[in-house]
């Protein structure tokens, strides 16, 4: 099986390489515009790019052709800014989309959200589901919010394979009480 994995320079990306290397069978490849020489884990094939760049990203899913993408690459307003913020979290799920609709339509793709996506959650309305509506709070959160309603929709369309998550860590706004 061929995995692609975007934002594999970020904090997750060296722990679920770590954990697929468990798995037999596996080449591992990792898209991320950080460079080679600081990566913190064992890939296969290392692809320097910035998940903003449509034509580097469909030509990295054209070549590695990939069996399954796990769409890791987001930032966060307090490191980049409200608008880099939107364009990698929002462009950079799009691009991704796209490369796979135009040259692996087959690829089963995961896509990470946030429990940012939530907002600002009463205690009366934990815990926390997929029903729970989403009222995002800053560019994070939005941008999050935009890029699993784009993925929805595009996958939906276009029948692509995509499983959206949400996850959550003790700095999303929905850990934090009204």
């Amino acid at each position: 099986m061929r995995i692609l994995i975007t934002g594999v320079a970020g904090f997750c990306g060296p722990h679920l390489v770590k954990r697929l290397r468990r798995e037999e069978d596996v080449e591992l490849a990792g898209l991320d515009i950080a460079p080679a020489e600081g990566l913190r884990c064992r890939l296969d094939h290392y692809f320097q790019a910035d998940i903003c760049d449509r034509f580097a990203v469909a030509s990295r899913v054209a070549e590695f052709r990939p069996d399954s993408i796990f769409h890791l690459a987001g930032v966060n307003v307090s490191s980049s800014g409200a608008g880099a913020t939107c364009a990698v979290n929002v462009m950079g799920v799009l691009n991704v989309l796209e490369a796979v609709r135009l040259h692996r339509s087959s690829c089963k793709l995961l896509i990470t959200g946030s429990a940012a996506e939530y907002g600002m959650v009463p205690d009366s309305s934990l815990p926390v589901t997929e029903d729970t509506p989403c009222w995002p709070v800053g560019a994070y959160g939005a941008s999050k919010y935009a890029a699993t309603l784009i993925a929805t929709d595009y996958a939906r369309r276009s029948q692509i394979k995509a499983v959206i998550v949400r996850h959550s860590t003790s700095l999303d706004p929905a850990f934090r009480r009204l």
